[in-house]
């Protein structure tokens, strides 16, 4: 029995013979993949708004870890090299 299984877009093929599976296992991974696809087609508005905004307070986690991380680098090299890199380079008179 063959399987298809889509990674990052490629297809690939899972055989019970090549990955020494047996076929309930390969039938039960298939019905898994089913229920998810099913449950994304499911969505309603409501439940796509929150998965939206479920994305962007992750993204916005991100950034603010980011943000700190390049803070953090910016006044380690302040201090390395002694020089405020946070400055605008015209404002020297």
């Amino acid at each position: 029995m063959v399987v298809p299984v889509f990674i990052t877009g490629k297809k690939y093929d899972l055989e019970e013979k090549k990955l020494s599976l047996s076929s309930d296992i390969i039938n039960k991974v298939k019905v898994m993949r089913s229920k998810k696809e099913m449950e994304k087609v499911a969505l309603t508005r409501e439940e796509e708004l929150e998965a939206q905004v479920s994305k962007l307070k992750k993204a916005l986690e991100y950034s603010e870890l980011r943000n700190q991380g390049l803070m953090k680098v910016i006044e380690i090299c302040s201090k390395e090299y002694g020089e405020d890199l946070l400055k605008k380079a015209g404002s020297k008179q």
